[in-house]
């Protein structure tokens, strides 16, 4: 199965089956105060299954968890950077599929801007293949 590297809040122990872990970055979101990971990782692993509801879910990926969300760091912007930096170049050998789910209304304009600009930079010289 295909292999997909999903940043966002963390996955709850409802899909750990379908997480290949073994990372020092990845971690689960035992508690859930956040399922937005789950969600989207449940969507990525089952697709139409699971929208449409069907009674039997088939995995059609595994899926890479990467939490970039955590409310108790002042200044996780750094923490999402470096977070996809990672990733990319953890993973861009098993897979080139990357879905980054962030909300950032809550970054001003100016910073989320600078941020962008420096991970359009990391993509645009391709640091991650060194």
């Amino acid at each position: 199965m295909p292999i997909v590297c999903l940043l966002d809040t963390g996955v709850s122990p409802k899909i750990f089956d379908y997480v290949k872990t073994n990372d020092p970055f990845n971690f689960f979101d035992l508690n859930e105060t956040i399922p937005h990971g789950t969600s989207v990782g449940g969507i990525i692993i089952f697709g139409e299954d699971l929208l449409e509801k069907r009674k039997k879910l088939t995995p059609k990926t595994n899926l890479v968890s990467i939490k970039i969300d955590d409310k108790s760091i002042p200044d996780d912007r750094i923490m999402i950077e470096e977070a996809i930096y990672y990733a990319v170049k953890k993973y861009k050998n098993q897979t080139s599929i990357f879905n980054l789910s962030y909300n950032y209304t809550d970054i001003p304009e100016e910073q989320r801007a600078e941020m962008m600009k420096r991970i359009d930079f990391f993509f645009k010289r391709k640091c991650y293949f060194s």
